[in-house]
Protein backbone atom coordinates (compact mmCIF):
# COMPACT_ATOMS: atom_id res chain seq x y z
CA UNK A 1 0.00 0.00 0.00
CA UNK A 2 2.90 2.33 0.72
CA UNK A 3 4.23 1.70 -2.78
CA UNK A 4 0.97 2.86 -4.38
CA UNK A 5 0.85 6.00 -2.23
CA UNK A 6 4.48 6.83 -3.02
CA UNK A 7 4.05 6.34 -6.78
CA UNK A 8 0.80 8.31 -6.82
CA UNK A 9 2.56 11.26 -5.16
CA UNK A 10 5.43 11.03 -7.67
CA UNK A 11 3.21 10.81 -10.80
CA UNK A 12 3.50 13.91 -13.02
CA UNK A 13 0.21 13.80 -14.94
CA UNK A 14 -3.47 13.29 -14.19
CA UNK A 15 -4.78 11.69 -17.39
CA UNK A 16 -1.92 9.26 -18.02
CA UNK A 17 0.40 9.24 -15.02
CA UNK A 18 4.11 9.19 -15.80
CA UNK A 19 6.46 7.50 -13.38
CA UNK A 20 10.20 7.46 -13.97
CA UNK A 21 12.63 4.71 -13.10
CA UNK A 22 14.15 7.05 -10.53
CA UNK A 23 10.72 7.41 -8.88
CA UNK A 24 10.32 3.66 -8.64
CA UNK A 25 13.91 3.25 -7.42
CA UNK A 26 13.32 5.74 -4.63
CA UNK A 27 10.65 3.56 -3.00
CA UNK A 28 11.75 2.02 0.26
CA UNK A 29 10.47 -1.54 0.50
CA UNK A 30 10.56 -3.35 3.81
CA UNK A 31 12.52 -6.60 3.58
CA UNK A 32 12.01 -9.37 6.14
CA UNK A 33 14.99 -10.74 8.06
CA UNK A 34 17.14 -13.31 6.25
CA UNK A 35 15.81 -16.24 8.37
CA UNK A 36 12.23 -15.37 7.39
CA UNK A 37 13.23 -15.07 3.73
CA UNK A 38 14.72 -18.58 3.90
CA UNK A 39 11.50 -20.00 5.41
CA UNK A 40 9.37 -18.29 2.74
CA UNK A 41 11.64 -19.62 -0.04
CA UNK A 42 11.46 -23.18 1.38
CA UNK A 43 7.66 -23.03 1.55
CA UNK A 44 7.49 -21.77 -2.03
CA UNK A 45 9.75 -24.59 -3.22
CA UNK A 46 7.64 -27.15 -1.35
CA UNK A 47 4.46 -25.77 -2.93
CA UNK A 48 6.04 -25.94 -6.39
CA UNK A 49 7.12 -29.56 -5.83
CA UNK A 50 3.57 -30.44 -4.77
CA UNK A 51 2.09 -28.70 -7.80
CA UNK A 52 4.55 -30.32 -10.20
CA UNK A 53 3.22 -33.76 -9.18
CA UNK A 54 -0.41 -32.84 -9.93
CA UNK A 55 -0.43 -33.75 -13.66
CA UNK A 56 0.87 -37.24 -12.83
CA UNK A 57 -1.79 -37.70 -10.17
CA UNK A 58 -4.47 -36.53 -12.63
CA UNK A 59 -3.30 -38.91 -15.39
CA UNK A 60 -3.26 -41.80 -12.91
CA UNK A 61 -6.79 -40.98 -11.73
CA UNK A 62 -8.13 -40.75 -15.30
CA UNK A 63 -6.51 -44.08 -16.18
CA UNK A 64 -7.99 -45.72 -13.07
CA UNK A 65 -11.41 -44.27 -13.92
CA UNK A 66 -11.23 -45.76 -17.43
CA UNK A 67 -10.27 -49.16 -16.04
CA UNK A 68 -13.07 -48.99 -13.47
CA UNK A 69 -15.61 -48.22 -16.21
CA UNK A 70 -14.47 -51.24 -18.24
CA UNK A 71 -14.55 -53.48 -15.15
CA UNK A 72 -18.10 -52.38 -14.25
CA UNK A 73 -19.30 -52.96 -17.81
CA UNK A 74 -17.73 -56.44 -17.85
CA UNK A 75 -19.39 -57.32 -14.53
CA UNK A 76 -22.73 -56.01 -15.80
CA UNK A 77 -22.50 -58.15 -18.93
CA UNK A 78 -21.73 -61.21 -16.81
CA UNK A 79 -24.66 -60.40 -14.50
CA UNK A 80 -22.42 -59.90 -11.48
CA UNK A 81 -23.50 -56.42 -10.38
CA UNK A 82 -26.71 -57.37 -8.59
CA UNK A 83 -28.07 -60.64 -7.24
CA UNK A 84 -29.79 -62.61 -9.99
CA UNK A 85 -33.41 -63.73 -9.74
CA UNK A 86 -33.62 -67.40 -10.76
CA UNK A 87 -37.16 -66.75 -12.06
CA UNK A 88 -35.91 -64.22 -14.62
CA UNK A 89 -35.82 -65.21 -18.28
CA UNK A 90 -32.27 -66.01 -19.44
CA UNK A 91 -30.70 -63.19 -21.47
CA UNK A 92 -30.20 -65.45 -24.51
CA UNK A 93 -33.92 -66.18 -24.73
CA UNK A 94 -34.88 -62.55 -24.24
CA UNK A 95 -32.46 -61.44 -26.97
CA UNK A 96 -33.77 -64.10 -29.36
CA UNK A 97 -37.35 -62.98 -28.65
CA UNK A 98 -36.38 -59.35 -29.28
CA UNK A 99 -34.64 -60.26 -32.54
CA UNK A 100 -37.71 -62.16 -33.69
CA UNK A 101 -40.03 -59.27 -32.77
CA UNK A 102 -37.78 -56.73 -34.48
CA UNK A 103 -37.48 -58.86 -37.62
CA UNK A 104 -41.27 -59.23 -37.74
CA UNK A 105 -41.75 -55.47 -37.48
CA UNK A 106 -39.21 -54.87 -40.26
CA UNK A 107 -40.91 -57.40 -42.54
CA UNK A 108 -44.31 -55.88 -41.83
CA UNK A 109 -43.07 -52.39 -42.71
CA UNK A 110 -41.64 -53.69 -45.99
CA UNK A 111 -44.88 -55.33 -47.11
CA UNK A 112 -47.11 -52.27 -46.61
CA UNK A 113 -47.65 -50.40 -49.87
CA UNK A 114 -46.37 -46.88 -49.83
CA UNK A 115 -48.72 -44.04 -50.68
CA UNK A 116 -47.53 -41.80 -53.44
CA UNK A 117 -48.39 -38.21 -54.28
CA UNK A 118 -50.59 -39.51 -57.10
CA UNK A 119 -52.57 -41.65 -54.61
CA UNK A 120 -53.19 -38.55 -52.49
CA UNK A 121 -54.35 -36.57 -55.59
CA UNK A 122 -56.77 -39.38 -56.50
CA UNK A 123 -58.33 -39.21 -53.01
CA UNK A 124 -58.80 -35.42 -53.28
CA UNK A 125 -60.24 -35.66 -56.83
CA UNK A 126 -62.36 -38.71 -56.05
Amino acid sequence: MQLIKHITRQATSTQLPHISGTDVGSVLLPVPPLEEQVVVAERCEEALRTLSGRPTIHRTAVHAQDELGRAILAKALRGELVPQDPNDEPAELMLARLRYATAGAENESRTKPRRTKRDAEDVVDG
